[in-house]
């Protein structure tokens, strides 16, 4: 299982990466955004830019650190061989952060396309490491 713990370890690092100093002028957006316009705390660039800018609201930074502790402390789960608890706080968590970045900010989700990926993946490798 040392796979997860590098797994874990690379998708924390892209995260940090994409969420805490990625910048781009390019910018999705959707019309629900502009009910969160006005907080400061979940405000992020809704237009496109002439100059680089991060699309990543404070919210979105500081979700970025939990989840490099959540992929870290995930692992212990597995050293102590809990591994259907793993599948199913893994998925709820998964499944929260798909609901929330879809919703809240397109360029999270858009950056968040990988993790979704790996993680599918990697649960579907753990169910069928619990039916053998």
């Amino acid at each position: 299982m040392i796979k997860l713990l590098l797994i874990s370890s690379i998708e924390s690092a892209y995260l940090i990466y994409m969420f805490n100093y990625f910048k781009t002028k390019f910018v999705f957006n959707h019309p629900m955004l502009s009910y969160l316009k006005d907080i400061d705390y979940f405000k992020h660039p809704i237009s496109r830019s002439n100059i680089s800018i991060r699309p990543i609201c404070k919210f979105g930074q500081d979700v970025s650190l939990f989840f490099l502790v959540y992929f870290i402390l995930r692992n212990i789960l597995v050293y102590t061989k809990n591994i259907k608890i793993l599948i199913y706080v893994n998925s709820f968590v998964i499944g929260i952060t798909f609901i929330l970045s879809f919703f809240m900010n397109p360029n999270a989700f858009v950056y968040l396309i990988p993790i979704f990926l790996i993680e599918y993946y990697y649960t579907i490798k753990l169910r069928n490491f619990i039916e053998e």
